[in-house]
């Protein structure tokens, strides 16, 4: 799966290790909503990701439009 541009949204978290949103749109077309954690290296491990919701997609949508 590779993403074009992705909004990056932070999470509010309680751990020392920072989390994101991530809307993004595959190659395919397919708009996913996922959930990365950053670890202290700089390297992101992706938690869960699913279908955007339609207000999700709305947000998305206005965020890319130029």
């Amino acid at each position: 799966m590779c993403f074009g541009e992705a909004l990056v949204l932070s999470a509010k978290t309680e751990g020392k290790n920072p989390v994101y949103y991530v809307l993004g749109e595959t190659e395919a077309g397919r708009r996913l909503f996922c959930v990365v954690i950053r670890f202290p290296d700089g390297k992101g491990y992706p938690v869960t990701a699913r279908d955007m919701t339609p207000s999700e997609a709305e947000r998305y949508a206005a965020w890319k439009k130029p």
